[in-house]
């Protein structure tokens, strides 16, 4: 109504929320409300609710899914591809980074068991398994030459953790967590990737030792 033009808008329930034992029949009416509310908005893209109580969001944004028949990511599983020799490695390489005592430090431990946990599953979780592999590369050394195995495996976890911020409604894929876990393999495979420096009074070469 003042000529700004708002992509995106996040509100409180102001106080609409619904209680009692039919709370949930009343949803359709609160999301007919914001419809209504934001029509005079046309460019609006993106319309955020939020409130302290989970226990009421998380009803609320399954109702939001069936009207707009979004489907729920984090309830998305993917089945993971039986006798991957490329799978077995990377759950190899994750207990031995695991059981590497010099890591200790970088408190990796709690991301690495729940990865080693869902690696051993038929079916994962892409949230889950983004966002412990973003975790866990954020805490370990960068060598460049890695940057771009990094990048993916955190972009990954971006995605499945802010899946609609890329503004498409893309559903994730084996493929997707395939070429993910490929990159962090890759990146695991290589340790240490930190490159030790160059003696004192001695230049490194490129050619030679």
């Amino acid at each position: 109504m003042q000529g700004i033009h708002c992509r995106t808008v996040a509100a409180p329930l102001f106080g609409l929320h619904p209680s009692g034992p039919d709370a949930a029949a009343d949803y359709p009416h609160l999301l007919n409300i914001c419809k209504q509310a934001f029509r005079h908005l046309p460019e609006l893209h993106r319309l955020i609710l939020f409130d302290r109580d989970d226990q009421v969001l998380r009803p609320l944004g399954a109702a939001i899914d069936r009207t707009i028949q979004r489907q729920d990511p984090h309830h998305t599983l993917v089945e993971l591809p039986r006798d991957s020799a490329a799978l077995e490695s990377l759950r190899h390489l994750c207990r031995c980074v695991l059981e590497d005592e010099d890591l200790k430090r970088l408190r990796i431990a709690a991301d690495l068991t729940e990865l080693i946990q869902l690696l051993q599953s038929e079916q994962v979780s892409p949230i889950s398994l983004g966002l412990h592999s973003r975790r866990l590369l954020e805490r370990l050394g960068l060598d460049p030459w890695l940057l771009s195995c990094m990048h993916q495996v955190r972009t990954f976890g971006n995605w499945m953790g802010h899946p609609q911020d890329t503004g498409r409604n893309r559903r994730v894929e084996q493929h997707d967590v395939l070429a993910m876990l490929c990159s962090l393999r890759r990146i695991l495979a290589d340790y240490p990737w930190i490159t030790p420096p160059a003696s004192p009074g001695r230049e490194s070469s490129a050619y030679g030792p």
